[in-house]
Parts: structure tokens; sequence; C-alpha cells
């Protein structure tokens, strides 16, 4: 195979089996290790913690989020959607040297200000 055209990102880059698809994919690829054998060849996921103007009202009762089998997802166009940090990388899937894709140590130095300017007034 020349190159792999590859649909298999969700909206955290490894959700949708990425890495195992494309660590076995590799068998079949000529140069597996140059860049222009994949499209994509690098896939990422950044996040931060964010504060949520609406989040009294998805409290418990009405609400539980420990019955939720997945991550919350907030739309970033959300304007109720504040950061509280910068984003940071979590993922980094490099198709040429999947091995490079390792677990990190992730952390945010949260911003007192952004605290503050998130307070309802």
């Amino acid at each position: 195979v020349d190159f792999v055209l590859a649909e298999i990102v969700g909206s955290v880059a490894s959700e949708e089996g990425a890495y195992s698809t494309i660590l076995d994919a590799r068998r079949f690829v000529k140069n597996p290790n140059d860049p222009s054998s994949w499209i994509p060849n690098r896939i990422q996921t950044y996040a931060a913690p964010a504060s949520y103007l609406l989040h009294e009202l998805l409290g418990p009762p009405d609400f539980d989020w420990r019955r939720l089998d997945e991550p919350v997802r907030l739309s970033c166009k959300d304007e109720g959607v504040q950061l509280l940090a910068d984003p940071v990388i979590v993922e980094d899937l490099d198709f040429t040297n999947p091995m490079m894709s390792k677990k990190r140590e992730i952390s945010w130095l949260i911003d007192p200000e952004r605290i503050d300017d998130n307070e309802l007034d």
C-alpha cells in the first residue's frame, strides 16, 4: 500500500481505536515511517479544565454525573464554558512512529484571574 487514508479520529483522538488500527495497518504500508504515507499522519487531543455557567442546574438530585459512561463534552462554542487554564496536549499519536505515542503526565496551572472572571455578578 502506498498510503493510508484513515477516518478513525473521534473528538478525543484515540476514541475510535486509532492507535491499534494504525499499529496493525503499518505492516501493509511500503514506507510506514514516511509522513506522506498517512493521511492524517498525526492526531492530537487538547484539553483544559473549565467552568460551566449552568453547572448548578446539572447537579443532584436531578442529574447524576456518575451514571455517565463517558467523559462530559461541552461545545467550545458554548459561551457558558470558560477555560480556567490554557489547553495542553493530552494525546499525541504520530502514525509514522506510534511507539512515541506514550502516556504522559498532565497538569494545568489554574489561573485565579480566570476563576474571578467566571464568577456571576
